[in-house]
């Protein structure tokens, strides 16, 4: 498998000041730090399937679901795991002159869109 993009990591060694490391990986591979060692990309692993999961629902109909019927994602109050691939989130954003969530949402990873129908108690704490 043939990996392109440019992928930007920090390693750090106790003891040492933190490195970050930029790559083009059309240009290259490996790369030698400051203190010597060598690093080098080698593949990354698709068989979580994720590439096939890739916007494939982003021309379906939006979908209308309560929030607080969806999985939570990690420690987050907010964000979901979309019911949809069940591998992509639902950030939930929120409108940047209010500061109010927002009742339409996206998957990152699918595309599917939806739409909250329970954002009035999520904007006024009553869940």
């Amino acid at each position: 498998m043939t990996v392109k993009g440019i992928i930007k990591f920090r390693i750090s060694v106790k003891g040492e000041k933190p490195t970050t490391i930029k790559m083009d990986l059309e240009q290259e591979t490996k790369a030698t730090l400051e203190n010597g060692a060598e690093i080098e990309f080698l593949d990354f692993d698709a068989d979580q399937g994720y590439d096939k999961l890739l916007l494939i629902n982003m021309d379906s109909p939006v979908k209308k679901v309560k929030h607080g019927s969806l999985i939570p994602w990690g420690e987050s109050i907010y964000k979901r795991e979309c019911p949809e691939c069940k591998k992509g989130i639902l950030l939930v954003v929120r409108d940047i002159k209010n500061g109010k969530l927002l009742a339409n949402d996206q998957c990152i990873l699918c595309g599917q869109r939806y739409e909250y129908t329970d954002i009035e108690e999520l904007n006024t704490g009553v869940y």
